[in-house]
């Protein structure tokens, strides 16, 4: 709900604006962007809610019951069954794992960190954070949390 009165408030200051320098009356464009506000915060609020309003950030912890390469290997298959992903950076050394995906209808693209850390010699913990490129992003409808869903089953799967 907060995501959604933030969208309406900067569209609603955003479109009055532009409407008023534009050479619009004040009353006018403040109506003017009242509506627009109320309009994109119903439509794109509802579109987010509809596909489970979870933030934009996502986080999973899970323990493996496989060795530190193995989990490390299964990381970067999962990252990269992802739409449109690229891996930025990886440090097998440190445990460090970057992936990029591709922009959507859903967002412009995601970030998604592993950070694998070896427990003993056949137990390793994954740490995965999806979260949007674009920085300020407030809704991705859900993209997040399927990232992070499909890596999870993925890991599952494999341990």
């Amino acid at each position: 709900m907060k995501k959604i009165l933030h969208l309406f408030i900067l569209s609603f200051v955003a479109m009055s604006g532009v409407l008023y320098l534009i050479g619009g009356e004040v009353g006018s464009s403040l109506l003017s962007g009242l509506v627009f506000a109320l309009l994109l915060a119903l439509v794109l609020g509802g579109l987010n809610q509809f596909n489970g309003g979870h933030d934009t950030v996502q986080e999973e912890l899970m323990d493996l019951p496989l060795s530190f390469e193995e989990a490390f290997e299964q990381c970067r298959e999962a990252g990269l069954q992802l739409k449109k992903a690229e891996i930025q950076e990886e440090r097998r050394r440190d445990g460090i794992l970057l992936v990029h995906t591709g922009a959507s209808w859903k967002s412009w693209g995601d970030e998604v960190l592993f950070q694998v850390q070896d427990i003993d010699a056949t137990t390793t913990r994954v740490a995965v954070t999806s979260r949007p490129r674009m920085k300020g992003t407030m809704m991705d409808y859900g993209q997040n949390y399927e990232n992070v869903s499909s890596i999870r089953k993925h890991l599952q799967k494999a341990g």
